[in-house]
């Protein structure tokens, strides 16, 4: 029975002994280990080698079920080191190394039985030397994860920070564009005043030109006799002149009618400035309101109307856009 107990120890002693070295193989896997690893590295070493000596050393059945326990805690510890952060993960560090308390006591045991002494020696130097590499690398563990926490605090400060930026570049733009707009509109409001008072300039000139005219054609009719009648010189010079009074009245009269237009053009746009934010708030979906500002920033940022177009067409500004945004309407 008790040689039973002595296999089925050696079985859990090797298993154990199998569990470590692939961990340390990980642990040793080029790329992966982190600050956290490193720090494990020593302790992870060393329970592998004194495992690996425990199995062939001439242990007793209750010398191998310390051993077992002991290593079984160990995995338990190490486990829970790579689980946890902060202050869990310390003790779970110092628990990996306080587990290793076993050996100095076994080792004292196996020298009374005549075991080779500079073996053990070297063996309480490994556990030596992978005990004071441990608290060093827990002490950087320590500083670095009070960087870390820092860190995050400092990048999460910066998104708040970022997300108000945020806030406020788009209030903004909001007040931008308002102030923007109501430039814009106090644009068009002047170049409708101004075109309106030139036309009416322009029409005040034709009528006086007109006027003037009329006067010149009733003298010329009333101060003619047969002589001047006759004399070709006389009457080519007075058509002359009253061709050149009602080219001159022509003249004025486009141009009034120009002005007229533009006035009538611009006093249109300031008007729709005004209600299109209103009217395109109500439309939800962003790709047509986008399509809206777009197409409305087109037709009013283009030229002024030339004289040919209707009246119509230069101040139906908004119904293009009514057109446009019904091709967003979802069916029904």
């Amino acid at each position: 029975m008790d040689g039973d107990d002595v296999a089925k120890g050696m079985d859990e002693l090797r298993s154990l002994r199998q569990w470590f070295l692939g961990e340390l193989s990980k642990l040793r896997k080029p790329g992966t280990s982190g600050i956290d690893e490193i720090a494990a590295i020593p302790l992870i070493e060393v329970w592998h080698k004194l495992l690996d000596w425990a199995t062939t050393a001439d242990l007793a059945t209750e010398e191998v079920e310390w051993v077992v326990n002991a290593a079984k805690n160990a995995e338990v510890q190490y486990n829970s080191y790579k689980r946890n952060v902060g202050d869990a993960k310390s003790l779970a560090l110092v628990g990996l190394r306080g587990h290793l308390d076993v050996f100095p006591s076994l080792f004292d045991e196996l020298i009374k039985r005549g075991a080779f002494a500079p073996e053990i020696d070297a063996l309480r130097n490994d556990i030596s030397l992978a005990g004071e590499e441990a608290l060093r690398s827990l002490s950087i563990v320590a500083y670095v994860t009070q960087r870390m926490e820092n860190l995050d605090e400092a990048v999460l400060s910066a998104s708040n920070s970022a997300h108000q930026a945020g806030e406020a570049l788009a209030l903004a733009e909001k007040a931008a564009t308002k102030t923007a707009t109501g430039a814009l509109e106090n644009s068009f409001k002047s170049t409708a005043s101004n075109s309106a008072t030139t036309a009416w300039v322009f029409r005040l000139g034709t009528i006086v030109t007109l006027a003037v005219t009329v006067v010149f054609g009733l003298v010329y009719a009333a101060g003619s006799t047969a002589e001047s009648v006759d004399n070709w010189h006389e009457v080519v010079y007075r058509v002359a002149i009253l061709s050149a009074l009602a080219a001159i009245a022509a003249y004025l009269g486009r141009q009034a009618s120009n002005y007229h237009r533009i006035a009538t053009w611009a006093h249109a746009i300031e008007i729709q400035l005004k209600a299109f934010r209103g009217f395109i708030n109500e439309i939800e979906d962003e790709e047509a309101r986008q399509a809206m500002f777009v197409l409305f920033a087109k037709r009013v940022l283009e030229a002024p109307p030339d004289g040919k177009g209707s009246n119509d067409e230069v101040t139906n500004l908004i119904q293009p856009l009514v057109d446009q945004a019904s091709k967003f309407r979802p069916t029904t």
